[in-house]
């Protein structure tokens, strides 16, 4: 069976990327596909002229919170996605399409499944609010059961019924209350009379092996987040230019004896954000200072002989600046970078990533930097006025 979980635009390549790592790393009868690159997921301004608005901005559903409104969609406007993204696929019925959205829904669900498809949404948002863990865990094991939820109960009206109400630590718990999604994951199990029922019902063993398998991984990963975090460890750092005609830097943990490589429109973007102690909105990366100096760092450090240097330099920095997508996934790849030497825990002070919970908005490196060195060519001759002084968060 397939499952092709795509996401829409405001949940990033990065977590995107995330989730479908710890999707795919357990092998079973369940292929979890990853979105097609050639096919965007639709977006509200996309919906052909004739469809009901209102069956996915419901003007009774938005509201004054506070100082800001909450818009919510209805499941509608989810499923309709789902669809869309089915036919241009040209999907079997059998496979199912699961869209993960942090974009709230009427009903104010973490996830529901249409009746008369293997249409999914998942919420991947809130989950702060019930579980301190990266967001990333909760929402994989929501995507798994989900997929034997709809196979089991087959429409929402049974789901809402016959689950669990209050929680027994049953992944067909209905968590009416959603604090007790904590109980759910924290068992992260079937019970065995669901069990039972369930493959009464047809639902394949092998479907259960490999979600046992994903839920106790996530569980994991869920139970250590919430025990009190260890003190990491942060090792020096010094960076010089790569051998090889000076492509991008090489960045040297002289104290573990290991060394991350970057390329040049990676080591550009690194040094950028290194040599800023507060942080840089992501978002404003376009602006004129901020676009220079990323373009005098590129060009510094790729001495590849190419024709028409200045103008493929200024594409290449247009190109990471103005492009999100793009540049979330030069971010990921980069992170991946950090975490394949570093391990994920220590490689957080080492990486870009957010400064606040705000993740979207200002971010930087965590490194203290009396722990960063330079060769002198580095320092002098690329870094120069940007060691001077720090800036400010802009």
């Amino acid at each position: 069976m397939k499952v092709h979980v795509i996401r829409d635009s405001d949940f990033s390549v990065e977590k995107y990327e995330q989730v479908m790592k710890l999707l795919q790393s357990t092998a079973g009868l369940i292929s979890f596909v990853k979105q097609s690159p050639t096919i965007d997921v639709i977006e509200p301004d996309e919906l052909p002229a004739n469809f009901n608005y209102s069956s996915f901005v419901d003007d009774d559903t938005k509201f004054k919170n506070v100082e800001d409104y909450i818009i919510t969609y209805s499941w509608n406007y989810f499923f309709h996605q789902c669809a869309t993204y089915r036919e241009r696929c040209n999907l079997s019925n059998d496979d199912f399409v699961i869209l993960l959205t942090p974009k709230n829904n009427s009903d104010w669900y973490l996830a529901a499944f249409a009746d008369d498809a293997n249409n999914v949404f998942v919420k991947t948002s809130e989950w702060g609010t019930y579980l301190e863990c990266d967001p990333v865990y909760p929402t994989a094991f929501t995507v798994m059961s989900q997929v034997i939820s709809k196979l089991y109960f087959g429409n929402m009206y049974r789901r809402e019924n016959k689950g669990h109400k209050p929680a027994v630590g049953c992944i067909s718990d209905f968590c009416e209350y959603k604090h007790e999604v904590i109980f759910k994951f924290r068992t992260a199990d079937v019970c065995i009379d669901c069990l039972e029922k369930m493959i009464d019902a047809g639902i394949p063993q092998e479907y259960f092996i490999q979600a046992f398998s994903l839920f106790e991984k996530a569980r994991t990963e869920m139970l250590f987040r919430q025990r009190r975090q260890l003190q990491v460890a942060q090792y020096k750092i010094h960076i010089k230019r790569s051998n090889g005609g000076g492509q991008g830097i090489t960045i040297e943990l002289p104290d573990i004896k290991k060394e991350i490589n970057l390329n040049p429109k990676e080591s550009a973007l690194y040094l950028f954000y290194l040599t800023d102690n507060l942080g840089v909105k992501y978002t404003n990366l376009y602006l004129p200072d901020h676009q220079k100096k990323l373009l005098n760092l590129y060009k510094e450090l790729n001495e590849r002989n190419i024709e028409n240097r200045e103008a493929h330099s200024i594409s290449v920095i247009e190109t990471l600046v103005k492009n999100k997508s793009n540049r979330d996934t030069d971010l990921s790849k980069m992170r991946d970078k950090f975490k394949d030497v570093l391990g994920p825990e220590t490689a957080k002070n080492y990486y870009i990533t957010g400064l606040s919970k705000d993740s979207d908005r200002v971010k930087g490196v965590r490194l203290d930097r009396s722990l960063v060195s330079y060769d002198n060519d580095i320092k002098r001759h690329i870094l120069g006025e940007y060691l001077q002084h720090d800036t400010s968060c802009v």
